[in-house]
């Protein structure tokens, strides 16, 4: 490595390019000690040999796969903390392309591939959407929370509680609502696939040759087909 250059974006993790004397580039990412980081390097076990196992079969190539280590690992690590090492791939993130019909229908086609790897995948899947709401906790404390808050502390504070402490029952109302749901399909599960759950447009790029690369994949399992679709 002869120059490694921080990439500000991102919230999971800390990124790198790092380019060699070999003129070749690559992309770092150190899961480091955020909450986020933390979460989903517990899953890299699985992601790592699923993307690998991905491109390397030629399933679905859309995609930076992990290197191989000396040590025939998918990842190292650097002061206690997972390293991975990826093919840097130039281009541009979707989000930053003006709206054009037929890169929506190469996304379509796209996700669609995906999808298709489930039956032919030759590798554990264990992570499975469980519909449940992982989030709740933390809002009802964070609701909780607002009620303590007075006017001698910071503005902004105040101005959260202004804002949410009027919709409380609003937000309780839908919290409710998206248990009934949970119950109903539970009871009648869709089919699962493969899905990357998190394909918006941050997280797809657009190479000069106009191919189109998934990023960041700590959010796969298998999951309905419309987990991909929401966003």
């Amino acid at each position: 490595v002869v120059r490694l250059e921080r990439f500000p974006e991102g919230t999971v993790g800390l990124h790198y390019i790092a380019d060699c004397d070999d003129g070749e580039r690559y992309f770092v990412t150190l899961y480091d000690g955020s909450r986020l980081a933390q979460i989903n390097a517990r899953k890299l076990d699985f992601t790592l040999p699923l993307t690998r196992t991905l491109y390397d079969s030629g399933l679905f190539t859309s995609l930076a796969p992990p290197l191989v280590t000396l040590q025939g690992e998918l990842r190292g690590e650097f002061e206690g903390w997972p390293l991975v090492v990826c093919p840097y791939q130039e281009g541009n993130l979707l989000e930053d392309l003006p709206y054009q019909a037929a890169l929506q229908s190469q996304l379509a086609r796209l996700v669609a591939g995906l999808h298709a790897c489930t039956p032919h995948l030759n590798v554990d899947l264990p992570l499975r959407e469980q519909f449940s709401l992982p989030f709740e906790p933390a809002l009802r404390k964070g609701l909780q929370m607002l009620e303590a808050i007075t006017s001698q502390d910071r503005w902004g504070r105040v101005a959260l509680r202004e804002l949410l402490l009027p919709r409380r029952d609003s937000v309780l109302e839908l919290l409710a609502r998206t248990h009934a749901l949970e119950q109903a399909v539970r009871q009648a599960p869709p089919p699962f696939v493969l899905c990357h759950t998190d394909i918006h447009l941050a997280n797809v790029l657009r190479t000069p040759q106009g191919r189109l690369v998934v990023v960041d994949w700590e959010g796969a399992c298998l999951a309905p087909a419309e987990h991909d679709l929401f966003i």
